[in-house]
């Protein structure tokens, strides 16, 4: 009887993971690529071992918080660290600063300046894919292209694999900056 070839896989993850990432600007949903995808349901979930039920961020966005951070936005005098550090704060919190947003308004921020928040909070999506790859470049596994909300958990089933069980991705993408993304997958 002849033994099955095994494909050995290159560890550790972070070397054979590729994940891409590009902005969604208010997107009501992008096609979806060949792999089911849901929601992290609730909070309290027991579910897959890579995923925390703790919430992203640690941390909520006060409402004094939110005010101290529109006046550094708003004040003309501010450093451009400051604001900068400001509005990727509020960033950062998106749905919360969304919600400060509409029940409190945006102080004494300019016309440009709202419409710069408005317009980052809309950034509230990313497309991600994921490819796992053999010490040989060969490609084994490879979840599509999605679209994923920002501060969300989400399980990822790929359909197919090449020589193995196909895993689960889950995780969270995360904004931390003005253009910079974070993943815990």
């Amino acid at each position: 009887m002849a033994q099955r070839e095994r494909t050995r896989v290159a560890f550790p993850l972070l070397a054979v993971l590729w994940m891409a990432t590009s902005w969604i600007t208010g997107c009501a949903g992008a096609p979806d690529a060949p792999a089911a995808t849901r929601p992290h349901a609730d909070p309290g979930e027991v579910c897959a071992t890579g995923c925390s039920a703790a919430p992203n961020g640690g941390s909520e966005l006060t409402r004094e918080r939110y005010r101290e951070l529109i006046v550094i936005c708003a004040d003309p005098e501010a450093s451009e660290e400051a604001a900068t550090s400001a509005l990727e704060e509020l960033l950062f919190h998106g749905e919360q600063t969304q919600a400060w947003v509409t029940e409190l308004g945006v102080g004494a921020l300019d016309a440009d300046s709202t419409r710069r928040l408005a317009a980052e909070l809309a950034r509230n999506r990313v497309r991600f894919d994921v490819r796992l790859l053999a010490e040989d470049g060969a490609e084994l596994l490879r979840l599509g292209e999605r679209s994923i909300p920002i501060g969300h958990k989400q399980h990822i089933w790929p359909r197919r694999a090449l020589g193995f069980e196909p895993p689960e991705v889950s995780g969270t993408i995360q904004r931390v900056g003005v253009n910079h993304l974070w993943a815990r997958l």
